[in-house]
């Protein structure tokens, strides 16, 4: 700096009214004091430091511009609300700017990304009075840092009811795993008391983090229990095993230890079982498996058409049978929509309906039924379990699985044969100990092995 200002390079200081060092600055300043530079020259050089990437620099030309008195800086130090707000606040009142200037400049402020001038920004226009402030602040009702101080300044505009409420209902459109944020828009809801409010809050009683939030306020609101039951109902498929306790209730031995929030609501008998037939979509086992056990003992026929679909549920199917049977469903109706899955074309219910006719032992419908598919590629395996299982032909099922001993055949086949063969007695016992001491392919030797010691066959030490 004093080189430059030996040789009269005004340029180079100017420049340094933007370091970040106040040493650096102050000497710059100095030096261009005694340089006899112009007032214009300076506000020139300070507008320039606005844009410094030192703080310091931007507070200390924003402080400046306020003393040099110059109008036209009015403007830029606007702009500075989004960065050192507080020293370009002193720097605008110095320079007597207007109060719709200040409200135009705040608004823009709100999308700073300066978080502290955001909030400065916030607080400033609820002081100010100026209700075009109102609907930009309502946006920021959804912002879960700044929530809390947007409501103190709309509450100096005096923001109306209907305004908060839209406030409010945009907060529940946003996903949100911040509870406070969440919670407080659902209370709020709850105390401005308009019932346009219920319908939303009734969808987020599928919500587990805010359901008892919801149930609170559409209480305040007036909503019907009706209104607040089959809100619950419709959300069962939706909750976990908590949730689904809590609103159903909780038993233990066939007996309610624990009333839910259905009952307490005032459910009746058939409204319990609308729960419970929704919560048979749930993904959860357990609460599959419960529904299903309290709609067999409810003796309500209406369950009878959503235990009929659970059959095709693999791993509450058994449960579903049960309940069917307890709630007057004959065993043969049962077994007839196992029939009808077998051609349905899903492979899903193909394969779990040949299972379950598998434990149809000796029905000859069965039987007749499966025998049908054992050309099938895709179910061959599972047809033949099934087929012995209800004590099919046992010559028939012999020569099936001879045939797929058949050299290049699917491996898959071929293993399930061989450990099928060895099931064989009587007349098939000696066909099956030939066929499969005939096997040549190295990669079946020792299923074949298991399947010819439990045929009986003594293995000499040394013979394949």
């Amino acid at each position: 700096i004093a080189a430059w200002k030996l040789t009269g390079n005004v340029d180079k200081i100017v420049t340094m009214l933007s370091d970040g060092d106040e040493g650096v600055r102050q000497a710059a300043e100095k030096a261009l004091a005694k340089s006899g530079v112009s007032k214009e020259q300076m506000f020139n050089a300070y507008i320039a430091a606005l844009s410094s990437a030192h703080m310091p620099a931007r507070i200390n030309a924003v402080k400046k511009l306020g003393d040099l008195g110059d109008k036209r800086a009015i403007e830029k130090l606007l702009k500075m609300l989004n960065d050192v707000y507080k020293d370009a606040e002193g720097s605008l009142a110095k320079l007597g700017v207007s109060k719709e200037q200040m409200v135009n400049a705040y608004l823009t402020a709100l999308s700073s990304a300066y978080i502290p001038a955001k909030i400065n920004a916030i607080k400033k226009l609820g002081g100010l009075g100026d209700q075009r402030a109102i609907e930009p602040l309502i946006r920021l009702l959804k912002d879960k840092y700044l929530y809390k101080i947007t409501e103190e300044a709309l509450a100096k505009l005096e923001a109306s009811k209907e305004q908060m409420l839209n406030g409010y209902l945009a907060v529940l459109s946003v996903p949100s795993g911040w509870w406070n944020f969440y919670y407080n828009a659902i209370e709020k809801l709850g105390d401005l008391g308009d019932k346009r409010a219920i319908e939303p809050l009734i969808g987020l009683l599928k919500d587990e983090r805010y359901y008892k939030a919801a149930e609170k306020a559409l209480l305040r609101l007036e909503a019907s229990k009706e209104q607040i039951i089959n809100g619950y109902i419709a959300a069962l498929p939706f909750g976990g095993i908590k949730f689904y306790k809590d609103v159903m209730g909780e038993w233990k031995d066939n007996k309610k230890i624990v009333k839910g929030r259905l009952e307490s609501l005032g459910a009746s008998p058939e409204q319990m079982v609308d729960g419970y037939i929704a919560a048979l979509s749930a993904k959860d086992d357990y609460i599959r498996e419960d529904a299903v056990k309290r709609l067999g003992a409810s003796g309500d026929k209406r369950a009878i058409d959503p235990l009929k679909e659970l059959l095709k549920n693999w791993s509450s199917h058994l449960s579903a049978e049960e309940a069917l049977i307890k709630l007057g469903v004959k065993r043969e109706e049962i077994f007839e929509f196992y029939i009808k899955d077998l051609s349905s074309g899903d492979p899903h219910l193909v394969k779990h309906a040949i299972e379950r006719l598998g434990d149809y032992s000796g029905n000859e419908r069965a039987i007749k039924e499966l025998f049908g598919l054992l050309e099938n590629i895709k179910f061959r395996v599972f047809v033949e379990d099934a087929l012995t299982k209800l004590g099919a032909d046992r010559e028939r099922m012999f020569k099936a699985f001879i045939t797929d001993l058949s050299p290049g055949g699917d491996p898959k086949f071929i293993i399930h044969a061989i450990q099928n063969l060895g099931n064989f007695s009587g007349n098939e016992r000696l066909s099956a100990i030939e066929a499969l001491l005939g096997l040549k392919d190295e990669r079946y030797s020792r299923d074949a092995e298991i399947a010819l010691v439990r045929l009986g066959e003594r293995m000499v030490t040394g013979q394949t």
